[in-house]
Parts: structure tokens; sequence; C-alpha cells
């Protein structure tokens, strides 16, 4: 993978000495993950490997493998009571971006005033990703990142349409009401996970109440063929029948 933004720095441990890249802030009301960086400072082709304990670090990637982009995130701005700094994407496009690693900074000594977030993305070419800035728009405003073969383009909103004109590709929404941030992809997936699972009950369930509906005519040979007697429910025979091929009684 290519790299974007990506700046180690040298931190010092007890132990020694490591190049690594770090995602977000430590300290009160913040989180930080430090991602080693084992790879030359000269290269531009990069591969997320493991350490023992299963962490990610960045090594020297393979030449056939110099897809993408392994990219550094961040929504940092400026100081503002109330702020929110985060990356967003369409939910269409969010197979197309990995999270593999995540942090946020924030403002005031406990981490009250406001926050960002950061992320270690693998990006897949050809996708858009929108950054919010902490500060807000009248102080910041929002942009775009596109990430091209061989570049990462930064797009201001006013320069959208010409752009994707340009480029020939389709322009992304600007409300983000109609993106998805970052760090709540997964809580996104399951939620569509939940509704289409309850999409799918509702029909089976809708299904059974049509089915019930159509065997009116053909109640009296059911009850002779199964000899159900006539004061039986023939409801309730079906609803134990499901109730005994499914594991459970249908309401």
């Amino acid at each position: 993978m290519k790299g974007y933004n990506l700046n180690p720095v040298e931190k010092e441990f007890s132990w020694g000495k490591m190049n690594v890249i770090n995602i977000g802030e430590s300290g009160r009301g913040r989180f930080q993950e430090t991602v080693p960086f084992h790879c030359p400072l000269t290269t531009n082709n990069f591969g997320i490997t493991e350490t023992k304990s299963g962490k990610p670090k960045i090594v020297t990637g393979k030449n056939e493998d110099n897809g993408g982009w392994l990219a550094y995130l961040s929504g940092e701005g400026c100081y503002t009571r109330g702020t929110y700094g985060s990356i967003y994407i369409e939910p269409k496009y969010i197979d197309y971006v990995e999270v593999i690693a995540k942090g946020y900074g924030a403002y005031g000594d406990a981490g009250r005033i406001g926050i960002w977030h950061e992320f270690l993305c693998k990006v897949s070419e050809g996708i858009f990703l929108k950054v919010r800035p902490a500060g807000g728009s009248s102080k910041i405003e929002s942009y775009w990142l596109y990430f091209d073969t061989d570049k990462v383009h930064r797009v201001e909103k006013k320069d959208m349409a010409i752009f994707c004109e340009q480029m020939e590709v389709e322009q992304p929404p600007e409300e983000f009401k109609s993106l998805v941030a970052l760090e709540d992809i997964d809580f996104y997936l399951s939620r569509k996970e939940a509704e289409e699972k309850e999409k799918q009950e509702s029909k089976w369930g809708e299904e059974i109440t049509v089915t019930f509906t159509l065997t009116k005519e053909f109640e009296k040979t059911l009850r002779e063929e199964k000899n159900i007697y006539p004061e039986f429910p023939l409801e309730f025979w079906i609803k134990n029948l499901i109730a005994e091929k499914y594991g459970e009684v249908i309401q």
C-alpha cells in the first residue's frame, strides 16, 4: 500500500527507542493507540502485520501488494467548546475502508471542552472520505480527501462539482446525515443487520398471516385428512405444528 500522511516519531520506552505512529492522545479524557513503524523512513510501500500480542504494526509492503493506501486521518482542528472532529464515509463504501487503529484527542485539562477522532486506515483507491475538523464550520470548513491511484487529492466543498466532473466520478453527498463516521462503522453495521433481521422476520410473519387467510376454503378437507375435530381451533393446530417444526410458537 502507498502511504498518506504517515509521519512516524521516535518514542522512548523503558527498554529502548522505536519509531511509532501515535493515534490519538494520552491523558485524561483521551485515548492513544501506538502503532510500531518497522520500515525505512524513505519507503512508500507499506504493509500491516501483527505483533506477538496481536496488535497492528507497520512493515515494508511487498511490491505486488502496492494497491490502495495506508492513511493516517485526523479530525483535529482548533480549540472550541463542544466541538467534535472526525472522518466520514458514504455507507455504500464502508467495505472499502478498514480501520486498523483508532484513538481520540481532546481539548481542556480533563478533555471535556471538545474531542476529535484519529484513525490509521486501509483505504481502497477511488474512495472519498470527508474530514470534519474540530472547531466548527465557522472556524474550519470540512473538506474531502479523494484517494486516487497515485495521489490523495484534498477537495474543498466549493470545488467538489468541478473536481468530480474532471475525474469522472460520482459526487458524494455533503450532508452528514447521509454519511457514517469511521468510529461508528461497527454500530452502523450491527444496526443494519438488526434491521434486516427484523425485516425478514416481519416478512415471515406476513406470509403466515396470508396462509391462514387462504386456507379457509381448505379447512374442511384439512380437518378430515388430519382428523381434527370441528370444535378444535384450526389456527391453534397450525401454530403447534409450526412450533414442533421450528422450536417456537408463532404469535
